[in-house]
């Protein structure tokens, strides 16, 4: 799922409704509101936590920011993720190798 912004003169002309993303309406560059799909996760979850879900999954917020905005704590919120297949860590195999040989060197 991604998020998209739209300005209020966009929104005129958009049909930013439609789709099954995240928006962010604004006005003068400055954010207003959030639009945020009425999906499983809004229906199982809540509003925070399916923003929560959204933001993490869009490398907006970290998942310790994540787990915050949700309530929870970052072992519970890791398990959310889980269930709906949101990657804890999304970097390639060589990235991973990177991080593992430049933690074990310390």
């Amino acid at each position: 799922m991604t998020i998209k912004t739209y300005s209020a003169r966009e929104l005129r002309d958009s049909h930013f409704l439609a789709d099954d993303s995240v928006s962010v309406i604004t006005s003068h560059g400055k954010p207003v509101k959030v639009a945020i799909p009425f999906d499983e996760r809004m229906l199982g979850e809540g509003v925070s936590r399916a923003l929560a879900l959204n933001l993490v999954e869009n490398h907006v917020i970290t998942q310790v920011k994540g787990a915050k905005m949700a309530e929870m704590s970052l072992a519970s919120f890791l398990q959310l993720m889980s269930r709906f297949g949101i990657p804890a860590a999304d970097q390639d195999t060589q990235e991973l190798l990177d991080e593992v040989n430049t933690f074990s060197s310390l």
